[in-house]
Order: C-alpha cells, then sequence, then structure tokens
C-alpha cells in the first residue's frame, strides 16, 4: 500500500513538473514587459463565488487584462469561457474603459483546452497571450505548446500568493483553486500524453 501510495505521488509531482516547466521562459510578470501580441486570452472565470462574494479570479485576470491593454501589449481582449463568463467579463473591461471593438467574445472556451484549442485554430501564425494568474497560467501555455500555438503568458506580481488565496478560500468554504489546479495539471499531462489535446 506504501509502495502504491508513493507511487502516486510521485506520479503527480511529475505531472505537475511537466506542465509547470511549459511557463519557464514564457511568462511575464509586468504587463509593460510582455511581448506584444494582437489576441490576449482571458479565461473565463464566474464573477462571484457565492452570491454576494465577488470571485478574486474575475477581478484579477480582468484588471491584468485591462493593464495589458492599457500597456499596448495586446489589440484585443478574448473573454474565453461560458457565455455568463464571457458577459460579465466583457461588461467589467468595458466599464473599466476597454473599448467594445478591442474586445472579441469567445463563449465557446468551455475550459482552459477549449480556449486554447479555439486559439490555435483561429490565430495559427500568431502569438497570442495568456492573461492569469501565476499558478493557472503554465496550464495554458502546456496546451498551447501542445497544439502547435505560440503563446507567452502574463501572470501577476505575487499578490495571487497560494497561501493567502488558499486562506481565502478556506474562509468561504471553498477548495483552494490552487489544489484543484494540482489535479488539472495531471489531467493535462494525460491528454498531452494521450494525443488528445489537439482534438476539440
Amino acid at each position: 500500500m506504501k509502495l502504491l501510495a508513493g507511487g502516486a505521488a510521485a506520479g503527480v509531482a511529475a505531472a505537475n513538473l511537466w506542465v509547470l516547466a511549459a511557463g519557464r521562459g514564457r511568462t511575464w510578470r509586468d504587463p509593460f514587459a510582455v511581448p506584444r501580441c494582437t489576441h490576449a486570452l482571458v479565461p473565463g472565470a464566474g464573477p462571484e463565488v457565492l452570491p454576494g462574494r465577488r470571485n478574486p479570479h474575475f477581478a484579477l485576470r480582468v484588471n491584468l487584462a485591462e493593464a495589458v491593454w492599457r500597456a499596448g501589449r495586446a489589440e484585443r481582449l478574448v473573454p474565453s469561457g461560458g457565455a455568463d463568463e464571457v458577459a460579465a467579463m466583457r461588461t467589467e473591461l468595458e466599464a473599466a474603459g476597454v473599448p467594445a471593438g478591442a474586445i472579441v467574445d469567445d463563449p465557446r472556451g468551455v475550459s482552459t483546452l477549449h480556449t486554447i484549442q479555439r486559439a490555435a485554430a483561429e490565430h495559427r501564425g500568431e502569438r497570442v497571450m495568456i492573461v492569469g494568474e501565476t499558478w493557472h497560467v503554465p496550464r495554458g501555455l502546456f496546451y498551447a505548446r501542445a497544439v502547435g500555438l505560440d503563446a507567452v503568458g502574463c501572470t501577476t506580481r505575487r499578490s495571487d500568493s497560494v497561501v493567502r488565496a488558499a486562506v481565502r478560500s478556506a474562509r468561504l468554504g471553498l477548495m483552494p483553486a490552487e489544489l484543484r489546479e494540482v489535479a488539472a495539471r495531471v489531467k493535462a499531462a494525460l491528454v498531452v500524453a494521450s494525443g488528445r489535446a489537439g482534438r476539440i
């Protein structure tokens, strides 16, 4: 039993390291320093985690996307997620002063993989940017590499620290997104290893 548990733990660690390696040398924490791209992908997140409780991940991604646009590093922002998530992100971005014409909705990006697959199909030959948390962007870059999409990442400086976010989630009675991400990286590794990343 101990041998089995040790093997499983090693497998989880190996999968996470493989995914995280995709972000090395391709992630910037300064919206003024990240390479210029025509499109910046903004992975979906709902505006609230509970009724009346603003989702910090939603706020972080929208604010960072706005910063990237204002820095002149992306001509267009692509909110990608479910229809409600995309509509909420568009409303927030427009309220922050981003012109409606600089926002391109992708209401069919129902997962990080779908977002990247759709970007690969629509922006082939173009470098795109993935905007988000330091713990989430590497998985997007991992999928991008698997489908042949040239991508860079723009994340926050350490304001979205794992410890702080985990404590915040625990206070709300929710599983920390960072913990879920560990499992999501294992899934990503399995999808890519099986050759399924290129299928929509």
